[in-house]
């Protein structure tokens, strides 16, 4: 016979999400310490997603260039802020937001605190990312398929019923 389960279990056991690493780093010859999250909670994971959305929607409409292969970057760099007490910009400008991480990516900062996240931890992150274009596929399909299926209704002013706002 198995035990109930109470919720001052999973409370307990959430509690790993509050523990926290010091990182002493030197930065032009200063010593700081960085304080940094190893477990990610998929709470905060949420929260790096819906900043990268929020980002990319943000440079689209802005019509900034980021390089593809900045992007894994950009990733990371919402992980550095989701996950550590490193001060970043409150702009929500993706122009400023993305001089801000370039100059970490091209710091050796940014590699050395890569390194110090858990593995399992960001293949979280990454898990997480990968359901979120998942789901996007899906409701870009659904669109597609809906809008053929209008395409194929027999009406004669089908123009009407695609236009875009």
């Amino acid at each position: 016979m198995s035990k109930k389960l109470s919720l001052k279990q999973v409370e307990k056991e959430n509690e790993i999400y509050k523990e926290t690493i010091d990182v002493p780093i030197k930065v032009n010859g200063e010593d700081y310490t960085i304080v940094m999250y190893p477990f990610f909670s998929p709470t905060r994971i949420e929260n790096v997603v819906n900043e990268f959305a929020k980002f990319a929607e943000t440079a689209k409409e802005e019509k900034l260039k980021i390089k593809e292969n900045d992007e894994i970057h950009i990733v990371h760099c919402f992980v550095i802020k989701e996950f550590t007490d490193i001060k970043f910009t409150a702009s929500k400008k993706a122009k400023t937001i993305y001089a801000e991480f370039k100059q970490l990516i091209n710091n050796p900062l940014y590699k050395e605190l890569t390194n110090y996240f858990l593995k399992d931890s960001m293949d979280l992150v990454y898990e997480a990312f990968q359901n979120e274009l998942a789901y996007f596929k899906k409701i870009e399909d659904l669109m597609s398929k809906t809008q053929q299926e209008i395409q194929n209704l027999p009406i004669e002013n089908k123009e009407i019923l695609l236009k875009s706002e």
